[in-house]
């Protein structure tokens, strides 16, 4: 743990601004979380931040949740005259550019560490304009907390090195074998059904790893921040008794999630708010949660046994079982 120590422009003299960052490996549920959070009062959810200026402003095909083009949405606009206010005006292509050199490198946090240490004037940029986004979010919406669903390690770790961004940290899990199953899923590119590109699918020996890794840098950066600022939450225990671990977030971010945890359990549709970036769910209108258990039947015994090769020295201190890979409407599947 350690201090923060940078002060960027824009964000002195004001309340901090408070984020929910939610880290770990893509398809564990981020999206879900993402969404429900967001349908409380207090808190705006806007998906995976760390596409947000490319997809609202920059691509001129990529629908935001409300059904909008994003750069017809009156929020995203709002938003936008929020952040130049804070920044001046800004080269969406440059800090674009700027983001892709930053931050989807996973294993190189230490050497974020020293470039943001030592003043390092793209990485100061970097850092001054996203903190400064995340708090024209909220101006825009007047929410007391932003969640930021990019799920990127280095992302996290800049932002909480920011003197003014309040940082609270999601380590988010999942089954091995479910992330192999869904990342295994291929489709055509569809941007009103909030598919941005064809995805051919990953193979389970690779998304074995990359949950590995994703999993293992998560949890470094929880032993970078202060104890009572991060927790870690398995899908499976949110899909299945959403109120405490509602209860375990509102308890970490200071506000009273009861009555969305009520909500969730009696099985209310959740909305999706203005969504720009993140999984195709974000298209749906609205989701309900509950628990996705497909993987037990669509993976094979093979690509699980696989998983659990690569991946069950990591997924057993989570929680995880071998013996949780059959389900008895597989295991009747395989006898026939």
């Amino acid at each position: 743990m350690r201090e923060r120590r940078i002060a960027v422009e824009g964000l002195s003299g004001e309340e901090p601004v408070r984020v929910l960052f939610i880290v770990g490996c893509g398809r564990s549920g981020s999206t879900i979380l993402d969404t429900v959070l967001g349908n409380h009062a207090a808190i705006e959810s806007v998906g995976e931040a760390c596409h947000l200026a490319e997809k609202a402003w920059l691509s001129e095909d990529t629908y935001c949740a409300c059904g909008k083009l994003g750069r017809e949405c009156d929020f995203w606009a709002e938003v936008r005259r929020c952040w130049n206010r804070r920044v001046g005006e800004v080269d969406i292509a440059d800090y674009v550019a700027m983001i892709r050199q930053i931050e989807p490198r996973l294993l190189w946090l230490p050497k974020l560490t020293r470039q943001l240490d030592h003043r390092d004037p793209r990485h100061l940029e970097y850092a001054r304009l996203t903190a400064n986004l995340l708090a024209a979010i909220r101006d825009a919406s007047g929410c007391d907390l932003v969640v930021d669903s990019s799920k990127r390690a280095s992302r996290a770790l800049a932002l909480s090195m920011v003197e003014g961004v309040e940082l609270y940290l999601v380590h988010m899990v999942r089954d091995c074998r479910g992330v192999a199953w869904s990342s295994k899923k291929q489709f055509q590119k569809d941007e009103k059904a909030g598919i941005s590109k064809d995805d051919q699918g990953k193979k389970v020996a690779r998304s074995a790893i990359i949950w590995n890794v994703a999993n293992v840098v998560s949890a470094w950066l929880r032993r970078y921040l202060p104890a009572d600022r991060s927790i870690r939450l398995r899908y499976e225990d949110f899909a299945s008794r959403p109120e405490v671990e509602l209860g375990r977030i509102g308890e970490l971010v200071g506000i009273d999630l009861g009555p969305l945890a009520a909500a969730v359990t009696s099985g209310k549709p959740m909305g999706l708010g203005h969504t720009i970036a993140g999984n195709r769910i974000r298209m749906s209108g609205s989701v309900r949660l509950k628990p996705d258990i497909e993987w037990t039947e669509k993976l094979t015994l093979r690509e699980q046994a696989a998983c659990w090769a690569a991946s069950g020295w990591l997924m057993a201190p989570y929680g995880y079982r071998w013996r949780a890979a059959a389900s008895p409407a597989a295991a009747h599947r395989r006898a026939a």
